[in-house]
């Protein structure tokens, strides 16, 4: 779909818009299905102004690395199913972590709850990959490996040194046999390899493997790292849209899918709870408040909803995993879980029977 006919499937006066920002024919890097699903969002806004914002934010980045595309998504089911949800709730500092006041992504039946699109080492070792890729274009770049790495650790030490890698990938000491080079590296558990594009025959290949459960102790501050956004006199959610392709877990198996996410938010709810003595501001978040521990922030997080938004469903396909922190400070009220989620046929985990 080009910018144009977006435009035009979201504005009836979209003749008008066209000319307003001066809209051209390129393709937008966004699957259709996406687009048009946000574009019936859209039209149910009816201040224009802020409808126009959504849509210059979308074409302005018009690919799937556009975090406010994930957003406008999960604003699409939220619609679809739900009753009424209020947009860019102001949070002042006094009723959250945050040293200043700050916008929430919404807020619903008196809880709040931030957008974040799922990011958690997967899609950063593509990142990392495509980056490398660039550095040396006349070879085919695969990275393999473990890949369990802290989302931290990959963004400082892998993909903001990507010169350094290229310079040490293209080095004597891993050159291989024919005309391709390879690095192993222990630190890191990766293998990255640069193969020969006239050598190979157009075939390409590498192996990665995953440990679920690594893959969680490793990164169970992730989402800490905006804890400061958690309230702390009402209860809060954070809602985590994703697509398959960037959790390689599952593969399509929704109880792999399930286990994954369940090993994270056990870490979360019942690991990082018992960091009473470490700073959330020093360990991961400098706008939190100066006193606030990681416990303490723990418990401000009553909830995580990990949402697949590569689809649309109903009760009978739903892609949506719930866990519930069972040592919340303001926990979300039942009729809200049965009423809201249940009934979507969403699968719901509250850690009853293991919450030790």
């Amino acid at each position: 779909m080009t910018v144009s006919e977006f435009c035009k499937i979201v504005f009836q006066n979209h003749e008008d818009i066209v000319k307003k920002y001066k809209l051209n024919h390129s393709r937008l890097l966004i699957e259709e299905k996406y687009l048009v699903r946000i574009s019936e969002y859209l039209k149910t806004i009816k201040n224009k102004s802020e409808c126009e914002k959504y849509f210059k934010d979308i074409i302005s980045k018009p690919n799937m690395d556009n975090g406010k595309i994930y957003e406008l998504l999960v604003y699409a089911w939220l619609k679809t199913n739900f009753y009424s949800f209020e947009k860019q709730v102001l949070i002042p500092t006094d009723e959250c972590l945050k040293k200043h006041d700050y916008y929430a992504d919404g807020k619903f039946e008196g809880i709040v709850f931030d957008v974040k699109k799922f990011g958690i080492c997967f899609p950063l070792y593509d990142n990392f990959r495509n980056k490398l890729q660039k550095e040396i274009p006349d070879y085919f770049i695969t990275v393999g490996g473990n890949k369990n790495l802290d989302t931290k650790i990959i963004e400082r030490e892998l993909i903001s040194k990507v010169p350094d890698w290229a310079n040490r990938l293209l080095s004597e000491e891993s050159k291989m046999l024919g005309k391709d080079y390879m690095i192993s590296d222990s630190t890191y558990g990766i293998e990255i390899r640069a193969h020969s594009r006239k050598n190979s025959g157009g075939i390409f290949t590498c192996i990665s493997e995953t440990n679920i459960t690594q893959w969680a102790e490793e990164n169970e501050l992730y989402f800490f790292r905006h804890a400061s956004q958690f309230c702390c006199t009402k209860p809060y959610m954070i809602i985590c849209p994703f697509l398959p392709q960037d959790f390689p877990f599952g593969n399509g198996d929704i109880t792999s899918t399930y286990y994954a996410f369940r090993f994270l938010c056990r870490r979360m709810f019942m690991n990082v709870i018992k960091k009473k003595d470490i700073l959330l501001q020093a360990a991961c978040d400098g706008h939190a408040k100066d006193h606030i521990t990681l416990q303490d922030a723990a418990r401000k997080l009553s909830a995580v909803i990990f949402l697949d938004i590569s689809e649309e469903w109903d009760y009978s396909n739903c892609r949506c995993w719930i866990y519930i922190n069972p040592n919340a400070d303001f926990p979300i009220p039942n009729y809200i879980i049965n009423s809201k989620f249940n009934l979507l046929g969403a699968c719901i985990d509250d850690f009853k029977y293991d919450n030790y």
